[in-house]
């Protein structure tokens, strides 16, 4: 995408970049499965960061909205590390960094998921991942 480019790579981004790059506004997109596998997990473990400062052990219930799809996320907290169950499967989620910032950057196995956000009203902003916007809320 061109604003890609120009924008982020270029280090233009302000807390108008929605509203400049989609002035009939922005709606949000669909998950691809690989983003979905990697995405949803890490939005689930960010929101719970975000909304739950505790720190506290338990099992929180979760739901995301990407687009008109709602996806169930169940975080289990156990001293610090993050078990998330989405469709049925488990994934470990782990992060070093708390809820703060607008970088974060998570690791699912060997993998690992930077993912640059805005969190505003309870939506996230999501860019760049892997070149698309998306915008889910909980």
């Amino acid at each position: 995408k061109q604003w890609y480019q120009r924008r982020v790579r270029g280090g233009d981004i302000s807390t108008k970049f929605l509203e400049e790059e989609y002035p009939g506004g922005y709606s949000g997109g669909e998950l691809s499965v690989e983003q979905r596998s990697e995405l949803v997990p890490c939005l689930a473990v960010l929101h719970h960061l975000k909304t739950n400062r505790t720190g506290a052990n338990g099992t929180f219930q979760y739901v995301l909205t990407c687009d008109s799809e709602q996806i169930p996320a169940t975080v289990s907290v156990q001293d610090g590390s993050f078990k998330v169950q989405v469709d049925g499967s488990d994934v470990m989620v782990d992060t070093s960094q708390g809820p703060y910032g607008t970088l974060q950057e998570f690791r699912l196995g060997d993998r690992t998921v930077p993912i640059q956000h805005l969190h505003f009203d309870g939506e996230f902003f999501l860019f760049p991942y892997k070149a698309s916007i998306l915008m889910v809320s909980f």
